[in-house]
């Protein structure tokens, strides 16, 4: 799966979601996004959208796959800080709905994600983008 700038903006509306950025959560975000090859204009838009908030993209040019990792991640880059709050578990479902993922896709990702005894660290985000994102 090569995953592109979209993956990256809706990701980053995440990481605001709880109304602060986490450093450690920006610099995985931009760092994985230069592990995906993305560079340019679009590399300066991810940078952005971890400085300033900015809305879930209206529209998202993703393929199924990636739209069930981008949820995925998004669970999971929700509780890197710790504590997912109310405003992330919206973010997360408005992302849902915006995708188009089933109440079923949800849960089963939601649930892989949260694996029960590991608690995420904000390191693993660029190793696991840039793993998915191998040919």
């Amino acid at each position: 799966m090569v995953l592109g700038r979209d993956v990256f903006l809706a990701l980053a509306s995440i990481v605001w979601a709880d109304g602060r950025v986490v450093p450690a959560e920006a610099k995985a975000l931009a760092d994985a996004a230069r592990a995906c090859g993305i560079k340019g204009d679009d590399l300066v838009a991810i940078v952005g959208a971890t400085l300033e908030r900015q809305a879930v993209p209206q529209r998202l040019t993703l393929t199924h796959d990636e739209k069930l990792f981008v949820y995925g991640v998004a669970v999971w880059l929700a509780e890197v800080d710790g504590v997912v709050s109310h405003e992330e578990t919206e973010a997360i479902r408005e992302l849902g709905d915006r995708m188009g993922l089933t109440v079923d896709e949800r849960a089963m990702v939601w649930a892989a994600a949260r694996a029960p005894g590991h608690r995420p660290a904000a390191s693993e985000l660029e190793e696991a983008i840039s793993r998915a994102s191998r040919p």
